[in-house]
Parts: C-alpha cells; structure tokens; sequence
C-alpha cells in the first residue's frame, strides 16, 4: 500500500476540527486582534489554557465568552 500523501491526509483529518487553538487562531474566531483576545485575558473576560508557555484556548471558552457578549443570547439557566 503507498504511503499517503499530505493532501490525503488533510482530507482525513479536515473533518476533526481543533478543540485547543492558539491566540492567533481564537482572535479570528471570535472576531478580534491578538492584542484584543490578551487585553480579554487580562480583563478576566477569557480564560486560557497554559501547555507549557503556549497560550491556548478551548472552543467551549469561546463559545462562552461570544454568548457573555451577545446581546440577543437568552440568560443562562439559573442553577436553583
């Protein structure tokens, strides 16, 4: 069987999309600069993920920080 080629192996791996992503990667999510996504960090508005010195983000924090920010979101569920 030949060895797949990169190509190959991106379109396996297209589907799986990234639970962890960097700084850069979280500001296009979510729609800000690099410094814009550290000045949240620093506001307590974004939480990170330290692996090692990088500085990563879950997609579920992003998640949570885009529906904190969304005017039209319906509160959260209350826990009593």
């Amino acid at each position: 069987m030949p060895a797949k080629t990169s190509t190959q192996l991106l379109a396996v791996a297209a589907p799986v999309s990234a639970l962890r992503v960097n700084v850069v990667e979280a500001g296009r999510i979510i729609g800000l600069c690099r410094a814009e996504v550290y000045k949240r960090v620093r506001l307590g508005l974004l939480t990170p993920v330290k692996e090692g010195s990088r500085t990563l983000f879950t997609v579920a924090e992003l998640t949570r920080y885009c529906a904190s920010t969304d005017p039209a979101a319906p509160p959260p569920p209350s826990a009593g």
